[in-house]
C-alpha cells in the first residue's frame, strides 16, 4: 500500500462518511487514551511503509480491505461497534465468497447505554456468574454499595431470554445473515460490548452457539491494525498462515501465597495451583506456587519468557483503571501487598507471545471509542500480542481441563492462532460441561494471525 497518513485517508475519498466519522472520532480518542495512560504519543496515529511512494489516497473501507483483509483467503470478518447518540451502529466486512471483492453491511439501531448495561448484567445473572464467584473472587474491604444495590434492582432473566436479547443487540439478523462461512471475526468494541461473552450468542437461528461455528478475538481501535505488521515481522509470523505455539521458556504461576494486608480479601485458590501444575506438565516445564510466586519472581522471569501463564486473582477497578486494577502475587520486600497493577504491567517490556490470565475480572476492561484500559490491554501495551482473558471466575476442574486442552491445541498449526485453538478447547469442554457458565468466559485479546 502507498505511504499514507490516516488523516489524509479520512479527509478524502468517496467512502462511507459514517464509517469515516466513526474512525476519525476513534483516532482522536486514541490520543486522549494514551495520554490518560501517561504516554505522550499514540503510536498508531500514522500508518506508513518505508520505501514506497505515495500514489493515491483511499477511503477507510479500502484501507481495511487492502491492508487487513487481503492477507486472508476468506474466513475472516471484522465487526466494528459504535455506541453514540442513543444508537448502536455495527459494521461487518468480509470477503465475498469466490471473489476478491468485499461485502460491507451496516446496521443502526436505537439502543441506550443503559440497555447495553442491563443486557450484559441480565446475561451474567442468568448464567449464574455471581453465585459461581462467591468465595473465589477478590473483594475489596470497602465495597461500592450503590453499584451493588442498583444491580440487585434489575429484574431476573432466564438464560434463553438473556442470550436472545444480547444476540439481537450485538448480532442482529442483518449482520448474522453474513456470518455464515466465516472462521473468525475480529471485534472492535465500544462501551461495554467487550464484556459480553460472545461464545454464547446464538445468531444463526438453529439453536447453535457462535462458538460452534467460528472463533473471535477482541482487538483495539482500527488504527492499531498497524500491530499486525510490527508483531508478525518481529516474531517472523506470516499473516493468514497456520501457526503453532513455540515455547521454550514459559513462566507458569498458580495460587500465590496472598498478602492479608493489601486492602482486599483474596481467598486461597488451591485449584489454581493444581491448574498451573497441570499446564506445566503439558509444557514439560515447572510451575511456581505459594510464597515463591512473588512479584519480584514474576518481574525477573517475565523479561525472558515466551509464554506467561498466571492462575491467580485478578481485579478490575472501573474507577481507578490503571492503579486500582491488578493481578495478585505473593508479597515480597518491595511489594508488601503483592498486587501488580495494570499500570506497572504496561510499563514492562515483555517478549512473551501469549499471556494467559486464568483469573476472574481480567476481561477486556473499560472501553472507549479509542480503545480499552484493562489488564488484557496492559499486557498488549507491554508487548504481548495475545492475552487470554476471563470475564468471571470459573469452576476449578473445568478451567483446568479447558486450559490443558488449550495448550495441547496451541501446539498444532492453526489459522487464526491462538483464537481457533481456544475455540477447539471450548468445544472439547462443552462435551463434558454443557452449561456455558463453565466454558464461555475466556476470550482472546489481540490480533490473531
Amino acid at each position: 500500500m502507498a505511504l499514507m497518513a490516516i488523516h489524509q485517508l479520512l479527509a478524502q475519498g468517496p467512502g462511507d462518511s459514517a464509517f469515516d466519522r466513526y474512525y476519525s472520532k476513534g483516532l482522536e480518542k486514541v490520543k486522549q487514551l494514551y495520554r490518560s495512560r501517561g504516554l505522550e504519543h499514540a503510536p498508531c496515529a500514522v500508518i506508513s511503509y518505508e520505501g514506497e511512494a505515495e500514489t493515491k489516497v483511499q477511503n477507510t473501507r479500502s484501507w481495511v480491505e487492502e491492508e487487513v483483509m487481503e492477507h486472508f483467503d476468506g474466513g475472516l470478518g471484522i465487526l466494528f461497534y459504535e455506541v453514540a447518540d442513543a444508537h448502536l451502529t455495527i459494521w461487518l466486512v468480509r470477503r465475498r465468497e469466490g471473489t476478491g471483492s468485499y461485502h460491507w453491511v451496516q446496521t443502526r439501531t436505537p439502543v441506550t447505554e443503559a440497555q447495553l448495561v442491563n443486557a450484559e448484567y441480565a446475561l451474567r445473572q442468568s448464567l449464574g456468574v455471581e453465585a459461581l464467584s462467591v468465595g473465589r473472587a477478590a473483594v475489596p474491604t470497602q465495597k461500592n454499595r450503590s453499584v451493588i444495590q442498583s444491580k440487585k434492582a434489575l429484574p431476573k432473566s432466564n438464560l434463553d431470554a438473556a442470550i436472545k436479547e444480547a444476540t439481537q443487540l450485538l448480532l442482529p439478523p442483518a449482520i448474522a445473515a453474513h456470518l455464515s462461512g466465516l472462521q473468525h471475526v475480529y471485534i472492535v468494541p465500544e462501551f461495554n460490548i467487550g464484556q459480553f461473552p460472545f461464545h454464547v450468542l446464538k445468531p444463526f437461528g438453529n439453536g447453535g452457539y457462535l462458538v460452534d461455528s467460528l472463533s473471535h478475538s477482541f482487538v483495539p481501535h482500527l488504527c492499531k491494525f498497524s500491530d499486525f505488521w510490527m508483531l508478525s515481522t518481529a516474531r517472523q509470523r506470516r499473516l493468514g498462515v497456520p501457526q503453532a505455539l513455540r515455547s521454550s521458556h514459559p513462566v507458569i504461576i498458580g495460587n500465590p501465597a496472598y498478602s492479608k494486608d493489601g486492602g482486599y480479601v483474596l481467598p486461597d485458590l488451591p485449584g489454581a495451583g493444581e491448574e498451573a501444575q497441570a499446564v506445566a506438565a503439558a509444557l514439560q516445564a515447572q510451575a511456581v506456587t505459594g510464597k515463591d510466586a512473588s512479584i519480584d519472581y514474576f518481574v525477573r522471569q517475565a523479561g525472558e519468557a515466551d509464554l506467561l501463564y498466571l492462575a491467580t486473582h485478578g481485579y478490575f477497578d472501573f474507577d481507578r483503571l490503571l492503579d486500582g486494577s491488578f493481578l495478585a502475587f505473593a508479597p515480597d520486600s518491595a511489594h508488601p501487598d503483592g498486587l501488580l497493577t495494570a499500570r506497572s504491567i504496561q510499563e514492562m517490556k515483555l517478549p512473551a507471545e501469549i499471556a494467559v490470565l486464568s483469573a476472574c475480572q481480567t476481561g477486556f476492561g473499560k472501553v472507549y471509542a479509542g480503545g480499552a484500559i484493562g489488564l488484557g490491554r496492559a499486557f498488549n501495551i507491554a508487548g504481548v500480542p495475545f492475552t487470554i482473558v476471563s470475564l468471571w471466575s470459573v469452576d476449578d476442574k473445568a478451567t483446568q481441563e479447558l486450559m490443558t486442552g488449550f495448550i495441547r491445541f496451541l501446539r498444532r498449526p492453526e489459522k487464526f492462532y491462538p483464537a481457533q485453538p481456544l475455540r477447539q478447547a471450548v468445544l472439547q469442554l462443552k462435551k463434558q460441561y454443557s452449561h456455558p457458565v463453565y466454558w464461555a468466559p475466556f476470550s482472546v485479546f489481540g490480533f490473531t494471525y
